[in-house]
């Protein structure tokens, strides 16, 4: 059982406009540090991720290479982390072995980031975490390992504004890997309408394993548009089912990365016409629940409207009675 850490943080929740949280995150560090105590080890492994994290961080939001950073001492960023989030670790008695997220707190690090840090965003856009594994093939239909690690990724600085689904029954039918496949700008125009976004992301995780309980090889392939260009592809192995989890959240971190790497390219351009706002066809359209106006009988006879020169005269006072 892993002990409680003294320094803890939450990944601050994403917001609806991104960028909203108080802190930036960056997640998925690897550490693996041996010394005399577990207690030494992991506050060796806490420095260690913070330096790794600090150049992801002011790379992600300038859109620069992480070679660019600014090079700071383990004091001067330090000051900027607001807390240190486990991932998932393993210790014994002198080795710590964990996956480690570094928040930075906005205001801290906004000294090093230039003041204004949102340099670099893309608009929303549509991600479909497609898993293939064994011959299935899956989006949202079912839980998978490759739309788990995404969900964990939500909290971490990245300039693309991902827009991920949330598995609900209409979900499911919408964004079949059938889906994902098709071309056709009808379907796509009424899928960016339903999300609110302008361009879609095919997230891509293959998987194969050479025997049950034996490793697993995933090929990530990262696709852009209805046509699904492809961006990029790589391969990564771990030995075992143990070993999934991580395989996922180092599969997501690169998709991220050649994503971002296309956005600073200007290759991810969404088609002028692939999202139609539908608001002004909304205007025009009735209520829901709203009568039409009745229409005419035409079994009823016409009442022919009185011309000016048969308009009824004007009534006359009636005389006074008669005295008796």
């Amino acid at each position: 059982m892993a002990q409680q850490a003294t320094k803890r943080a939450e990944v601050p929740a994403p917001t609806d406009k991104g960028g909203g949280s108080s802190a930036y995150a960056v997640g998925s560090i690897a550490v693996d540090v041996t010394a005399k105590s577990v207690d030494d080890a992991r506050r060796i492994a806490w420095t260690q991720a913070q330096r790794k994290a600090w150049p992801q961080l002011w790379s992600r939001l300038t859109g620069r290479p992480e070679a660019e950073a600014p090079r700071l001492s383990d004091g001067q960023i330090d000051q900027m982390v607001a807390g240190i989030e486990s991932q998932g670790e393993r210790f014994s008695a002198n080795r710590y072995i964990a996956r480690l997220g570094v928040v930075f707190d906005r205001s801290r690090a906004a000294d090093w980031l230039g003041g204004g840090a949102a340099l670099l965003q893309s608009p929303p856009m549509l991600l479909l975490p497609l898993q293939i594994d064994g011959g299935t093939a899956a989006i949202t239909q079912e839980r998978t390992a490759w739309r788990d690690a995404w969900v964990r990724y939500r909290g971490n600085v990245t300039p693309i504004d991902y827009v991920l689904p949330a598995g609900t029954a209409g979900d499911n039918l919408w964004l079949s890997s059938w889906q994902a496949r098709r071309s056709d700008r009808g379907g796509w125009r009424t899928i960016m309408a339903r999300f609110d976004t302008v361009d879609v992301l095919l997230a891509e995780a293959q998987l194969s394993r050479s025997f049950p309980g034996g490793p697993i090889r995933g090929l990530f392939i990262a696709r852009h548009g209805p046509d699904g260009t492809e961006l990029g592809r790589f391969a990564l192995i771990v030995r075992s089912e143990d070993g999934l989890p991580g395989l996922m959240d180092e599969g997501v971190r690169r998709i991220d990365a050649l994503y971002a790497d296309a956005l600073r390219a200007g290759q991810l351009r969404a088609e002028a016409d692939l999202a139609v706002d539908i608001a002004p066809l909304a205007e025009d359209a009735p209520l829901i629940g709203e009568a039409p106006p009745p229409e005419p009988d035409p079994a009823a006879p016409a009442v022919p409207a009185p011309l000016p020169s048969q308009a009824p005269p004007a009534s006359q006072p009636s005389p006074p009675p008669a005295p008796k």
